[in-house]
């Protein structure tokens, strides 16, 4: 399966088979999507939208259900737990939100601050296997790994990277962006 977005705020599911559309929702508290993530077992989409609105749609059965997210701004990055139970979003608010899958609950959050004035907004985040620890790439740099738990930075690395690319399997390695020709490998 394939799942689409865009301006109109219609989500559609495609048949890669038989490249016919299966299903779609109609979204009617957004103007338009700014993000898609299927969760590795491929049973949950999540949606983010212009002003704040975070969807879960359970693939086999379409029930849909709103995470209650505070945010008036667009959430354009979301990213799921490698085991699936956890997802980050994170957008234009300068914060990484963790939800629980399952329950839709929200767990915690992480916020930098150059100083009491200026958040910085994250590039992208990326869970790792343990669902403790969280790669958060900030605009402009740097590059940190956070302890969940403790929410403190365990390592920062001065590097500006724009997206990831993908996770070991042991996720004690990744690569990233950091320009339109270059990947990063990090450990």
């Amino acid at each position: 399966q394939l799942a689409t977005a865009g301006l109109d705020a219609v989500i559609r599911i495609w048949n890669l088979e038989t490249g016919r559309e299966e299903r779609q929702w109609k979204l009617t508290d957004v103007m338009t999507i700014l993000a898609l993530a299927h969760s590795p077992d491929g049973k949950v989409l999540a949606s983010s939208g212009s002003g704040g609105a975070v969807h879960l749609f359970d693939l086999p059965s379409g029930v849909v259900r709103r995470l209650p997210v505070e945010v008036n701004t667009g959430l354009g990055h979301l990213i799921f737990s490698p085991d699936g139970r956890l997802l980050a979003t994170a957008g234009e608010d300068a914060t990484v939100r963790l939800w629980d899958v399952a329950t839709g609950a929200f767990v915690t959050d992480v916020v930098r601050r150059d100083d009491a004035l200026e958040p910085r907004k994250p590039s992208f985040a990326l869970l790792l296997p343990d669902d403790n620890r969280l790669i958060v790439a900030w605009t402009g740099g740097p590059c940190e790994l956070v302890d969940l738990g403790r929410k403190a930075v365990v390592w920062s690395r001065a590097v500006a990277l724009n997206a990831p690319v993908d996770l070991s399997p042991d996720g004690t390695q990744w690569a990233a962006t950091d320009g339109p020709t270059a990947v990063r490998l990090l450990s």
